[in-house]
């Protein structure tokens, strides 16, 4: 009860909270009804073209809340096609996140459990083969696995589990019953599980970026729509800087927002014990 008091009191958690809700109805909306975002089909960029002009076009705040953030090139209109891409985004960051949870999970506690040879081979391994630069590592398992939603829930999912391994097995067990040795293991990755989340989501979009869509550059992802085959980088040249900035913003504040919330999660679980 404690820390859910501390919890309570944090300001920066609960707004933290507050936004990332919004993000999470939104994603939520664009599954169930995204008809909201003023198309019938959220799988396509092109769906989000405005016909009127392939050129950018301004913000506009008389015509609508779909032009608040202008329209990128081809005259895909910014806004809506930012909260459709959440679909793509977060059900990836979701699922990759869950899957090397529960491997890492797994892995981790039964080392903690075990100890000896068993802990010891599980920490080599993870602070050698595992100790690849993350982005680089996705990239080389998404082009073997193949750019898909499951082929990047996969290569997300095996790169980050051994962050997990290495997180349990810093939770050293004592006399403890092993009911009270998962419970202060959960306590312990809670923060950085949700971290974790914003952190995906940063790196799907920095790899989506690079353009591993090359086959359909108009897939629905925040990292297309900054790339857009390579063409939205060269509009900010001529002073176009919105295509670049409201996608940066809105991939900036969930991030922030994530890490955040599991910081101040982090400072109200150690200071409820």
């Amino acid at each position: 009860m404690k820390i859910i008091y501390k919890i309570i009191k944090n300001r920066i958690l609960i707004v933290s909270l507050a936004i990332f809700i919004v993000y999470f109805l939104l994603y939520l909306l664009d599954i169930i009804t995204p008809s909201y975002l003023g198309v019938n089909n959220i799988n396509n960029l092109i769906f989000f073209a405005s016909k009127k002009n392939i050129v950018p076009i301004a913000p506009e705040l008389s015509h609508g809340w779909y032009n608040y953030m202008g329209t990128t090139y081809m005259g895909i209109r910014i806004f809506p096609a930012l909260i459709a891409s959440l679909k793509f985004d977060l059900t990836i960051v979701f699922g990759s996140l869950l899957l090397s949870l529960f491997i890492g999970f797994f892995i981790g506690i039964s080392g903690g459990i075990f100890g000896g040879l068993y802990g010891k081979f599980f920490s080599i391994l993870d602070y050698t083969f595992f100790n690849i630069p993350y982005v680089i590592f996705v990239l080389l398992l998404v082009y073997v696995i193949r750019p898909s939603i499951s082929g990047f829930i996969i290569a997300i999912a095996i790169s980050w589990f051994p962050f997990y391994i290495r997180r349990i097995i810093r939770v050293k067990k004592s006399d403890e019953t092993i009911y009270a040795y998962i419970k202060k293991i959960c306590l312990h990755l809670i923060p950085y599980i949700i971290s974790d989340i914003g952190s995906i989501y940063g790196i799907l979009t920095v790899i989506t970026f690079f353009g591993l869509y090359k086959n359909d550059p108009f897939v629905v992802n925040l990292g297309n729509i900054l790339n857009l085959d390579g063409k939205v980088l060269g509009l900010t040249t001529l002073g176009d800087w919105w295509v670049v900035i409201f996608p940066l913003l809105f991939m900036i504040i969930f991030i922030i927002v994530t890490n955040l919330m599991g910081y101040e999660m982090r400072r109200s679980i150690s200071n409820g014990r």
